[in-house]
């Protein structure tokens, strides 16, 4: 049975929020009889991995005294990340050659520094950005050899996959990757030799 203002704050800016709103703010009382009256509120997606909250103050107008509040709060989202692989194998001789790693999410990701024997693996880009956690989308790194492998040992280069989760903490996921040493050749010709009785000689070669 009283003139009521209604004001709405987020609680971590204490400012009008940007991500909820109400229908009306104004709740005017025709006096002792009173009335009854409903407020609509209205929430956006919430895009980030963060919980957010505020509150409605319900003020009376005649001296700004709170009367009551409503609490406003909206889950965030958890963070999700898949790998296509774990592992990548390439050939001796596959200069110039590249395999695609695909990471499925709903947050940014990003690629750490190569470990390992790194010389001849390139790995691009190097993070990827995303706008909406309620959302995973497929992101496409594309590793690429730069050199063949002419030693006779394989070489191994290993990087993560990084992401911030939803509790401000560092994940990762590692991919290896394994370069082959070069091809052993080993060839007899003739495989066989057929002598006479007599004996003789003949020759075979090992390649």
């Amino acid at each position: 049975n009283i003139d009521l203002e209604l004001v709405s704050v987020d609680d971590a800016t204490s400012g009008s929020p940007d991500w909820f709103r109400l229908d009306m703010t104004d709740f005017h009382s025709p006096g002792v009889i009173g009335k009854t009256e409903s407020f609509r509120v209205t929430v956006d997606k919430n895009k980030s991995l963060k919980k957010r909250s505020g509150k409605i103050s319900i003020i009376r107008k005649s001296d700004g005294k709170e009367m009551g509040s409503v609490s406003v709060a909206q889950d965030g989202s958890f963070a999700s990340v898949e790998v296509s692989a774990a592992s990548f194998n390439f050939a001796a001789q596959s200069k110039g050659q590249s395999k695609t790693l695909v990471v499925t999410s709903n947050v940014p990701v990003s690629i750490g520094s190569i470990s390992g024997d790194s010389d001849w693996l390139e790995v691009s880009p190097s993070s990827v950005t995303h706008d909406d956690a309620t959302v995973s989308t497929e992101k496409s790194f594309t590793l690429s050899v730069k050199s063949d492998n002419t030693g006779d040992q394989e070489r191994e280069a290993s990087f993560n996959v990084s992401w911030t989760d939803e509790n401000d903490k560092l994940q990762t996921k590692e991919i290896t990757v394994v370069q082959m040493p070069k091809d052993r050749i080993f060839t007899v010709n003739p495989s066989s030799l057929l002598f006479e009785n007599v004996g003789g000689e003949k020759s075979f070669t090992i390649t």
